[in-house]
C-alpha cells in the first residue's frame, strides 16, 4: 500500500514516526510533524509543498487510517494546532517506508537508519 502513497504522504508519515519517538508520546502535534518535515525536505533537497497542502495529505492518510486523530483532537481538520497518531504499527510503518520502489525509501533509508 505504501507505494501508492506520494511521497510527500510518505514523508509526513515517516517524520509522524520520528516525532512519535522524539516525544516518546503516542499523539504528536500536526506543527511538529509540518516542522520535521520542512527540515527533512531541506535536508534532502525536496520541493516542500505549502503548509495547507500537508494538511490535506494529513486528512487523506487519516481518511486511509493509516494516521488518526489523536483522542480529543480534530486531528489535521484543527490545523496546525491538531494532534495525531499512527493507527498502524510503528515497526511496520518503518519496513514500509524502507521497501525498495518506495519513493521516500532513499530518504527513509538515510534518516531512520
Amino acid at each position: 500500500a505504501m507505494r501508492q502513497l506520494g511521497l510527500h504522504a510518505q514523508l509526513l508519515l515517516m517524520c509522524t514516526q520520528l516525532e512519535t519517538e522524539r516525544s516518546g508520546r503516542t499523539a504528536v502535534r500536526v506543527a511538529d510533524v509540518v516542522a520535521r518535515h520542512t527540515s527533512v525536505c531541506a535536508t534532502h533537497g525536496v520541493r516542500r509543498p505549502a503548509a495547507g497542502a500537508l494538511l490535506g495529505v494529513l486528512e487523506e492518510l487519516c481518511a486511509a487510517r493509516i494516521l488518526a486523530p489523536a483522542s480529543g483532537s480534530a486531528g489535521p481538520a484543527a490545523g496546525l494546532e491538531g494532534s495525531v497518531q499512527l493507527a498502524v504499527e510503528a515497526d511496520d510503518l518503518k519496513l514500509a517506508l524502507r521497501t525498495d520502489g518506495v519513493a521516500c525509501e532513499p530518504i527513509a533509508r538515510a534518516v531512520l537508519g
